[in-house]
C-alpha cells in the first residue's frame, strides 16, 4: 500500500489519490511553543511532529518511527473517509475510531487512558475536540524457565513477518522434541495428577479429603499393559469415591514409579534425557525435580497515542508511536472487524439455535 509523506515540494492541493498533510500550508495562524518550528504539526499544547503518513486501511501491526532523522519523524494519519459500509455496533451506532485501531491491531496495549470524552481536548490539526488514548504495549507472555537470551536482543521498529516466523519454528521444534520425549511426558502427568484433589468428601464432618495421590499396583495388568494405578494416600477399606486414576498406554510405568518413589528423576534418567533435551528448555531441575512453569510478563517499551475526533461522522485518526517492541511481531488473533461482520450475518442467516463456529464456517444449516 502506497503510504504518501508531507513534502513542502508538492502542490498546495494534493492529488486526490495522494493525499499530503502539512500544516505548513495551513492559512489559520496557530500558537508555536518554544522548541517547535512553523512546519511542524501541531497535536496538541504539548506535542508536535514532523510529518503524517497518510494510510487508508486499518493495519494489524504498525512500524515505529526511529526519531533519527527528518524521515524518521512522523506519525500516521488514518483516512477512512472514502467507506461505503462503515461498521456499527449493536446498537447501530459507528464504532469509534479509537475501538476500531485498537481492534484491528495485533500487538496488546493497555494502561494509561483509554480516551474518554470527559475533558476532551482540541487539536489544532482536526479543528475538533478530540478523544486522545494513550497506551504501552502489555508485552508477551512466557514460561518462566524460558531461556531469557531468547528475547534480550530483540528490537522490532518495523513488522518483520521473518523474525516471528523464526520464533515460531523455534517453539514448534521444542514442542515437538519435549512432545516425543517419555520422561516430559511422565512429568506432566505426573503433575496433573498431582493438580487434582482427591473427590472424597468425609460423610461426618464434610471436610474434603486431604490425601495425596500414591501409585498402586494393580492385581494384574490393565489393557493399556499397566501394572498400577493412582490412588489416594488416605484412602480406608470400605470409603467410596477416593481418587482413583488409569495409568494409559502412553506413560512410562518405570519413570512414573521412579518419581513417586523419589519425587525426582535419577541422575542416570536425566543423563539420558539430556540426549535429546536441551537443558535450557527443561521444566525439570538439575537434581531431577519435575517443576510447573508460570507465566511471566516481558514489559515492553512501545508507546502509543491515539488522537480521533468526538464526531463520529469524521472517519480520521492521528497515531503517534514511540519506544520500540522487544519481542517479535505477534501472531494474527484478533477477529477484524470484517470478519465479525461476516460472522453476525452468517449467523443471522442460519438462526442461532444450535450455532457452533463449526457449523457456521461450514454453512451447515441449523435448526
Amino acid at each position: 500500500m502506497p503510504i504518501n509523506i508531507s513534502d513542502d515540494s508538492e502542490p498546495e492541493v494534493p492529488a486526490e489519490s495522494s493525499p499530503i498533510i502539512s500544516h505548513a500550508k495551513r492559512k489559520r495562524k496557530r500558537h508555536v511553543p518554544p522548541g517547535s518550528t512553523s512546519d511542524r504539526i501541531k497535536l496538541s499544547r504539548e506535542s508536535d511532529i514532523g510529518q503524517l503518513k497518510t494510510v487508508t486501511e486499518l493495519q494489524r501491526c504498525w512500524a515505529i518511527p526511529r526519531y533519527n532523522s527528518e524521515a524518521q519523524d512522523f506519525g500516521y494519519l488514518i483516512d477512512l473517509s472514502d467507506e461505503v459500509d462503515p461498521p456499527v455496533d449493536r446498537k447501530g451506532e459507528p464504532i469509534p475510531m479509537i475501538t476500531r485501531i485498537k481492534d484491528a491491531d495485533q500487538d496488546s496495549w493497555g494502561g494509561g487512558s483509554g480516551g474518554s470524552s470527559k475533558n476532551a481536548p482540541f487539536i489544532p490539526f482536526f479543528g475538533e475536540w478530540c478523544q486522545v488514548a494513550s497506551h504501552i504495549c502489555n508485552g508477551v507472555s512466557h514460561c518462566e524457565f524460558v531461556e531469557a537470551d531468547m528475547l534480550k536482543d530483540v528490537v522490532r521498529y518495523e513488522p518483520d513477518p521473518l523474525q516471528h516466523q523464526e520464533w515460531w519454528d523455534t517453539e514448534r521444534k521444542l514442542n515437538e522434541v519435549q512432545g516425543d520425549s517419555s520422561i516430559v511426558t511422565v512429568q506432566v502427568y505426573y503433575q496433573k495428577v498431582h493438580n487434582i484433589p482427591c473427590p472424597h468428601i468425609d460423610v461426618e464432618t464434610g471436610a474434603k479429603c486431604p490425601g495425596m495421590p500414591v501409585l498402586r499396583p494393580l492385581k494384574q495388568k490393565n489393557l493399556d499393559e499397566q501394572k498400577y494405578f493412582i490412588s489416594c494416600s488416605d484412602y480406608k477399606v470400605g470409603e467410596k469415591d477416593h481418587r482413583f486414576v488409569t495409568i494409559h498406554r502412553g506413560i512410562n510405568a518405570r519413570l512414573l514409579e521412579e518419581l513417586f518413589r523419589d519425587g525426582k528423576f535419577s541422575q542416570a534418567t536425566l543423563a539420558r534425557r539430556r540426549e535429546v533435551i536441551p537443558d535450557t528448555y527443561s521444566h525439570i531441575t538439575d537434581n531431577g525435580e519435575p517443576v510447573t512453569g508460570h507465566l511471566v510478563q516481558h514489559p515492553c517499551p512501545a508507546h502509543i497515542k491515539i488522537y480521533a475526533p468526538m464526531d463520529p461522522s469524521i472517519k480520521k485518526a492521528i497515531i503517534v508511536l514511540t519506544g520500540y517492541h522487544n519481542h517479535p511481531m505477534p501472531a494474527v488473533k484478533k477477529v477484524s472487524q470484517e470478519g465479525q461482520d461476516m460472522y453476525a450475518k452468517a449467523v443471522k442467516e442460519y438462526g442461532i439455535t444450535g450455532a457452533s463456529a463449526v457449523k457456521v464456517d461450514s454453512n451447515e444449516p441449523l435448526l
